[in-house]
């Protein structure tokens, strides 16, 4: 009770060092518990999974490209488990695809719903552990026409009803599927999504790379599994290998046909191609964890700050004690508590701060709960954490505010050593240097998501929409055509069966006149290129009557990076997928997003071709009553369908929904730790006016105006922001460098964004620093005086 009674006597004394010091850290440890529990969450990728470490998922080597991917042949699980004794059991899983399903109502009708769905096999249960709820899952994945669904799904559809049992009809496989079983949601730091599920069947089929292939093994050892798989003669990946003429290369490069990575790591690889799992970015994770460090040591940097402005003020009061015969360790035992009492009080207002951010907007930034409710284990830790930050930001005022001889303090004598003045200057240098380099690196980051939000992608987006087709639409095209270019504000429209700014595209690889070639396919209606403005380079647009046989047009990048396909232009390519006449070059486009460097390309064209994706252009006005007529006219060739329709430039805005969310949370960390840095300027900048009081007493006294005194306190502060100016830029340039290397397209690093955060810093500093220079400036010299 005495250390709660001296406590609150010195926090009654000094009660703005002491409002700032907790608002100051508690807003620091919520920082620092939202930043750790997002990287908790990543780091947590599969871990929760029984024998995580025992799960790989096998990852083929690319004929073509020579980069390992996600999907591979279906034979390969099989050949693994018979031939590797270290291999338990495997499964097999397509990639996750929206599917619209139908349930029946008792009047008729029936509710629409689109949710997840894939193939799996049946040992895809045990293997990842997945929580069956109701039902035989064995059943439902071996069986014909059966099914298995998440309970959140479960309850979407039937309520609190029992879903075993009832039927579904799925669009997408134009049957009725029977409810099998129901499983619990998994965790959503999964690469396996809560999808619906229904049976694999495996084929000998060697020609079609679009399965993902796990393998449960009686080892975590990853080395050793691999040396096993090196070992292995697969001969059919040796043909594929030889009649591409890549398998000398494949042994020169040291690789391997196969590659085994663990479940648990494949959050974090992005090497891997046509891989549809979640990605996170270890360059983020340790620009996270900087911000998250820095904001706690600036919270403990502030703490001293503080403690040492307010030293002049306690000297006398300290040394009195010690007078009175206290002894220093108990008095520095007891500002040392002091220190721990004000990091603790701060961390319990900052589980109430980190609720209160959890029920905020901010919270969608994040892709979990950031309750902590949900994670005392981290908020235990950061409880722990407090108490030696308080320890540690306790230790030198304590030990500073006691070191003087009590007669030198109590007659007034005390100075500010060379040693001390040095430690300041260095703090304050600190954090200058870490606004500076924060100020910049969010600068960057925006320029970078607004750079690739208006990057020129080579076609048109404006006013253009687009839907997915399902059955009947395929099959159904010229009623189709005809009933949209009959609706009001549709100027234009076209097919294709891809969506600009998607990461995934079929491709085609063979060998021709001795050269591998691959390319990536986009199959178009006939007036594709007129519908995007798609220049040419040279050679002709597709024809508008004669499409009998394929017409391929390439793209720059396709002729430039394969010139054996210049020999053949205005003739049928040979030995590909599609054999069609190579008719033109057109200009790049960028058909992916922005994080791929565009690749060579093949835009073919034929007549009846059932696409996936219609586009339609429509005009700007009335825009709501067109969309309405859109969509009855959807609704009406296809009952069985979900209409949505999306515009173009909005989707692609969409696909870099994660680096504006990681640049807004960065932003928001960021800008904490600013202010947080320039708190402790603000403390750096009391303490000096409290040593000077009586040096800026005398000076009034004898005429010093109060420009004159203001320059006096800020000079040295001025100093010191252009030396951390100057170091500052190096670092800010060197780590956003580092982080621009992820992408293929990235923004300048303009010297006037260098400049900018300069002089933003500037400002802040000027606003802070002056203020507290105008106070002491103006203080009547006879009080400053008479106290000293």
């Amino acid at each position: 009770m005495k250390i709660v009674r001296e406590f609150l006597v010195n926090f009654s004394r000094f009660k703005m060092a002491g409002v700032l010091n907790i608002i100051g850290l508690s807003v620091a440890f919520t920082a620092f518990a939202v930043i750790a529990i997002q990287l908790v969450f990543q780091n947590g990728y599969d871990r929760f999974r029984p024998d995580a470490d025992k799960i790989f998922r096998v990852e083929l080597l690319f004929p073509m490209s020579l980069q390992y991917c996600a999907s591979g042949p279906t034979p390969i699980g099989a050949i693994l488990k018979d031939q590797i004794p270290l291999v338990e059991n495997y499964f097999i899983m397509t990639n996750d695809r929206k599917e619209v399903f139908f349930k029946k109502k008792t009047d008729g009708s029936s509710d629409k719903f689109k949710e997840l769905f894939a193939n799996t096999t049946a040992a895809f249960i045990e293997t990842v552990g997945v929580d069956v709820l109701e039902g035989d899952a064995k059943q439902a994945l071996t069986e014909p026409n059966m099914l298995m669904i998440p309970e959140s799904v479960a309850r979407k559809w039937f309520g609190k009803q029992p879903a075993i049992g009832k039927q579904i009809f799925c669009s997408g496989e134009g049957r009725d599927l029977t409810i099998a079983a129901v499983y619990k949601d998994m965790p959503e730091n999964s690469v396996f999504n809560n999808s619906c599920y229904t049976r694999f069947v495996e084929q000998e089929n060697w020609g079609a790379w679009d399965v993902q292939i796990y393998v449960k093994t009686t080892t975590s050892d990853r080395n050793i599994l691999q040396q096993q798989v090196n070992a292995l003669k697969i001969d059919p990946l040796d043909q594929i290998f030889e009649y591409l003429h890549k398998k000398e290369q494949v042994e020169k490069e040291g690789k391997s046909y196969l590659r085994i990575s663990p479940l648990t790591g494949i959050f974090y690889d992005n090497t891997v191609i046509y891989d549809t799992a979640d990605k996170g970015d270890r360059r983020n994770v340790a620009v996270m964890v900087a911000i998250g460090l820095l904001i706690i040591l600036i919270a403990g940097i502030n703490f001293v700050n503080f403690s040492m402005s307010l030293a002049p003020t306690r000297m006398k009061s300290i040394n009195t004690q010690k007078v009175l015969g206290a002894t220093a360790f108990v008095l520095r035992l007891k500002l040392v508590g002091e220190a721990v009492t004000y990091t603790v009080i701060a961390f319990l207002v900052s589980i109430v701060l980190l609720q209160l951010f959890a029920l905020s907007g901010f919270a969608n930034l994040f892709s979990m709960s950031l309750a902590p409710a949900n994670h005392w284990d981290i908020i235990g830790g950061i409880g722990i954490l407090s108490v030696f930050l308080g320890i540690f930001a306790g230790l030198y005022p304590a030990f500073y505010i006691t070191s003087f001889e009590p007669a030198m303090v109590l007659r007034g004598s005390f100075v500010m050593t060379p040693k001390g003045i040095r430690l300041r200057n260095s703090l304050m240098t600190f954090q200058f240097i870490i606004s500076i380099v924060l100020i910049t690196c969010t600068l960057l980051m925006g320029a970078q998501y607004r750079y690739m939000q208006n990057y020129s992608l080579g076609f048109r987006t404006e006013n253009i929409g687009w839907l997915k087709l399902d059955k009947d639409l395929k099959t159904n095209q010229e009623a189709l055509i005809s009933e949209m270019t009959s609706v009001p504000g549709v100027m234009d429209y076209t097919f294709s069966d891809y969506v600009p700014g998607e990461d995934l595209m079929s491709s085609a690889g063979t060998e021709i006149d001795g050269e591998a070639v691959q390319l990536d396919k986009w199959y178009v209606y006939k007036n594709f290129m007129n519908f995007f403005g798609i220049n040419l380079i040279r050679g002709d647009h597709f024809s508008q009557s004669d499409l009998a046989e394929e017409q391929i047009i390439l793209n720059e990048t396709a002729v430039k990076k394969q010139p054996v396909l210049e020999r053949y232009f205005g003739r049928n390519l040979p030995d590909m997928i599609f054999e069609g006449r190579f008719i033109g070059v057109a200009h790049d486009v960028h058909y992916m997003s922005l994080r791929k460097a565009v690749g060579p390309l093949a835009i073919i064209c034929r007549d009846s071709l059932r696409y996936d994706y219609m586009f339609l252009k429509v005009a700007g006005g009335n825009l709501p009553v067109t969309m309405d007529k859109i969509k009855a006219v959807y609704e009406r060739l296809s009952p069985s369908g979900m209409f949505e329709f999306e515009f173009l430039d909005q989707s692609l805005q969409q696909s870099y929904e994660g680096e504006k969310r990681l640049m807004q949370v960065i932003s928001l960390m960021g800008g904490i730790a600013i202010v947080l840095a320039l708190v402790g300027v603000y403390g750096l900048v009391i303490f000096n006016a409290q040593y000077k009081r009586k040096e800026i007493g005398v000076r009034k006294v004898n005429g010093a105006t109060e420009s004159q005194i203001m320059l006096l306190l800020n000079r040295n502060f001025f100093r010191l922001l252009l030396l951390s100016f100057s170091i500052a830029c190096p670092v800010a340039w060197y780590i956003m460098s580092r982080w621009l290397e992820g992408f293929s397209y990235k923004t300048p690093l303009h010297w006037w964004i260098f400049l900018l955060a300069g002089v933003i810093t500037l400002l802040i500093a000027l606003f802070t620093v002056s203020w507290q220079s105008w106070k002491a400036a103006t203080e009547n010299p006879v009080k400053a005086l008479k106290s000293e």
